[in-house]
């Protein structure tokens, strides 16, 4: 006949059980997953070898108490919608480009001005140390702004050669930006709104004749498969990109967490532009396979250009103080940075 055990005599060997589980799952509710989105191809050297090293390196440097899910492409909502996503909580923390919302974060167009930084290195090293001064804090109100950065300088790839500058009178050139528009309209250029995803066919169709981008993006797109010529030396402008959290996701962290973070984006920021620039050198090499011919203007051309452009600063700055921003203290400051760094506005 079976023995009756009695239930009081599992009690014990329950708790026992339950105490041998609960460390393991105490440390699953102390580690967090963070839904991270940008809008890079899942097979492009920016999200293989710069997002996915970036957030394993957030992971070890917390432990595993925070581990971050990269979603490329787009996978979880349009570009253009980045920002509302990680307010509504959709994604905790996006790679965005401010001038896909033009007018929407005025004071980080500040980097769609032309000739901003001659590299991504240098451009995102300006816009941290305009970022430590607080410019950007108003154009970003309803997020924990990371960092803001910038990625290689664009120029024109297009499907016309082009050797001087009467060569880009009505070509039709894809823009996105109020500034770059203004830019592109200077230069004789007929600015064309068009989604990243729709440009490479625009481009193979003649809907457009030209794009901007640098090697690294040209690649990722295939772009450098569209065009017939690309012109180191016509200006396009690409942009500040900046990473936001959501901010109740940002709340959860511990505060040394958040310090980790800080500073890891803060750090992530600055790679991001000398990243671009370090794949760019090598990506050139694949235009140049793939018999893209890379052009030049003369030294008057590029003169002309420069001057031509330059005012666009002094007309940023009195938009932004009439908005009643420090337009006029920024660009001030953006001087004397570049003067500090070797460079100028010209």
């Amino acid at each position: 006949m079976a023995r009756k055990i009695a239930f009081g005599a599992l009690i014990p060997a329950v708790l026992f059980a339950l105490a041998l589980l609960m460390p393991s799952q105490a440390l699953a509710a102390d580690s967090v997953t963070l839904k991270y989105v940008h809008l890079d191809p899942p097979t492009g050297v920016v999200h293989l070898h710069h997002q996915l090293r970036w957030a394993e390196e957030i992971e070890r440097r917390t432990e595993g108490r925070v581990k971050i899910r990269v979603y490329p492409a787009q996978q979880l909502g349009k570009a253009t919608e980045f920002y509302d996503m990680v307010v509504a909580g959709v994604a905790d923390i996006a790679w965005m480009v401010t001038g896909f919302n033009p007018g929407r974060f005025p004071m980080s167009s500040v980097a769609d001005l032309p000739f901003f930084a001659p590299s991504g290195h240098r451009g995102s090293q300006i816009l941290n140390a305009l970022y430590h001064r607080g410019y950007f804090d108003k154009d970003f109100p309803d997020v924990k702004l990371l960092n803001v950065a910038e990625p290689s300088p664009y120029f024109l790839w297009s499907n016309k050669k082009v050797t001087k500058l009467d060569d880009l009178k009505g070509l039709k050139v894809r823009a996105y930006g109020n500034y770059p528009v203004k830019i592109l309209t200077k230069m004789g250029m007929v600015p064309t709104q068009m989604p990243g995803p729709d440009v490479y066919m625009g481009l193979t169709t003649g809907t457009i004749d030209g794009t901007g981008a640098s090697y690294t993006i040209a690649s990722f797109f295939k772009w450098n498969d569209a065009t017939k010529f690309a012109n180191e030396d016509v200006y396009i402008p690409v942009g500040s990109v900046a990473e936001i959290m959501n901010k109740k996701s940002w709340a959860k962290l511990s505060p040394k967490d958040q310090r980790i973070l800080e500073v890891a984006f803060l750090e992530k920021g600055l790679d991001h532009g000398s990243f671009y620039d370090h794949a760019g050198g090598i990506l050139k090499n694949q235009a140049i396979s793939k018999k893209v011919e890379i052009t030049k203007l003369s030294d008057a051309d590029i003169k002309k250009m420069r001057a031509s452009l330059e005012p666009l600063y002094d007309e940023w700055a009195a938009e932004m103080d009439k908005k009643g921003l420090p337009g006029s203290r920024m660009i001030k400051d953006l001087r004397a940075l570049r003067e500090k760094m070797g460079f100028g506005l010209q």
